[in-house]
């Protein structure tokens, strides 16, 4: 009986550092305190901080995939595949700035910078204020 207990101790343990991982990656934004005050500078993409935010950035995935012209080269090669990118999300929620996390292809890397950069977001709020705020976005290639 206690070797079961410790198994789902152990489990619960390790599905709460999963979800808080998955929370501090998705909401990865920078915020820098200066004197009491806060200041919202541009994060360096490099290194953010990661904090939490009230909103985070938001566009319409299925509007943003239907935007994606299929790169030529790609097509006759028949090339399908997933771009995670990261893009920094200005407080006007236009993209300043973007990072390749991963991709099946480099053929399909840049269309997904096209499109990604070219979208329009709603901005991450904090504190009630548009903030600059790093999000990740995949693009899935499918022919």
């Amino acid at each position: 009986m206690l070797q079961c207990t410790r198994t789902q101790t152990s489990l619960r343990l390790l599905l709460f550092c999963v979800v808080i991982m998955a929370v501090f990656t998705v909401s990865a934004c920078s915020i820098s305190i200066t004197d009491g005050k806060q200041s919202l500078p541009t994060p360096d993409p490099n290194g953010p901080i990661f904090v939490p935010v009230e909103k985070e950035p938001y566009i319409d995935i299925k509007a943003l995939q239907s935007s994606i012209i299929y790169p030529s080269e790609a097509l006759r090669l028949r090339v399908e595949g997933k771009v995670n990118v990261a893009a920094l999300i200005g407080r006007n929620g236009k993209p300043q700035n973007y990072r390749i996390e991963s991709t099946d292809s480099p053929l399909l890397v840049a269309e997904t910078v096209r499109v990604v950069m070219s979208a329009t977001f709603t901005p991450a709020i904090q504190n009630g204020q548009p903030i600059d705020c790093w999000v990740s976005v995949s693009i899935i290639f499918r022919l």
